[in-house]
């Protein structure tokens, strides 16, 4: 049986489960965001093996059944029975917490036993840290740019008086929301240091971060041991030089395959190792200078942007490694 967490609307997920079918893995269960698991029982005796045996969607299964374990994106989810036992808010709040711990204690533990199965991403490293990330990028080899954070403007000011320009961006993850007028969004943008007046005191730290010239951006999807590059001509557009992720969709930068030198493929397999995931985007900045530069890594990738464009037929590559890690 082959385990799937995924998101409802992801492409790559349901293009690598025709891969599975067409090449005749059987037992295939997908868990989308969103929808609830039960749990059965969680059995554990001095005598035994833990016994975990899980429900979704009238399909009952134990954890002995999995033989491989893909965490594409999204989350375990659970419903807490909004039937309470008190006239009092407060009280009911606090219970609500309460059991959302006891079953996030369950949940992790599960989750757990699935990382120890063969299997494709990492369930708990969803979201990378993007300052280690930087840390690590640099001990492996490459040039990071340079990165300021503090929630004080005098410190803010005092660096950015020292750059023509700089880029400011989450420190998480992007920002967005929307509603029928308006759609906010926090991803890269491009500040100069005349034209910005800091506030005394944020309340969250502010990232700035020396602005790259690029001549190309590169995308890299990574698979275990294998790279594939993807060249993203988004300097040529003003709306996309500084992020190429606020295109317009009727303008898309061109994107094309692109062969990284042997240094640079060794650099990246380092990081990620460095990083403990064994699946990943890696965004790089490619200067006029021809120096190849880390950005972030993202560890689940978009993976269909890379696949479609450059003809790489990188689902059909993860379904034929999930059948073979089955059936050693």
């Amino acid at each position: 049986m082959v385990l799937i967490i995924s998101e409802k609307e992801d492409i790559t997920t349901d293009r690598v489960i025709d891969w599975l079918c067409h090449i005749g893995v059987k037992g295939i269960v997908r868990i989308n965001d969103g929808e609830p698991i039960f749990i059965e029982k969680i059995s554990l005796s001095s005598y035994a093996n833990p016994i975990i045996a899980l429900s979704i969607k009238d399909v009952a299964f134990t954890l002995d059944d999995i033989k491989f374990f893909w965490y594409r994106r999204g989350a375990i989810n659970f419903e807490i029975n909004n039937q309470y036992f008190f006239d009092n808010n407060l009280f009911n709040n606090y219970l609500t917490k309460f059991l959302v711990q006891e079953w996030r204690r369950c949940k992790d533990y599960i989750i757990s036993k699935l990382e120890e199965k063969p299997k494709l991403g990492d369930y708990f490293k969803a979201n990378t840290n993007k300052i280690q990330n930087l840390e690590k990028a640099q001990s492996v080899g490459f040039k990071i740019p340079e990165t300021f954070i503090s929630q004080y403007k005098k410190s803010l000011s005092s660096y950015a008086s020292e750059m023509a320009d700089y880029i400011t961006k989450p420190i998480s993850s992007c920002f967005k929301c929307s509603d029928d007028n308006y759609e906010l969004f926090s991803g890269v943008n491009a500040i100069n240091s005349n034209t910005i007046d800091f506030a005394d005191c944020y309340s969250s730290p502010q990232l700035l971060q020396q602005r790259i010239e690029k001549w190309i951006e590169i995308r890299v999807f990574v698979f275990f041991d294998k790279l594939f590059p993807m060249a993203i001509f988004s300097q040529n557009n003003e709306q996309t030089r500084v992020d190429y992720r606020t295109h317009d969709f009727n303008n898309v930068p061109r994107s094309v395959p692109f062969k990284l030198p042997c240094s640079i493929e060794e650099r990246v397999l380092a990081f990620m190792r460095s990083i403990n995931l064994t699946t990943g985007s890696v965004d790089l900045i490619l200067t006029p200078e021809r120096e190849y530069v880390f950005l972030e890594v993202n560890p689940a990738g978009v993976i269909d942007m890379v696949a479609t464009p450059c003809n790489y037929h990188i689902e059909k590559e993860i379904a034929l490694a999930i059948k073979r890690l089955i059936n050693e």
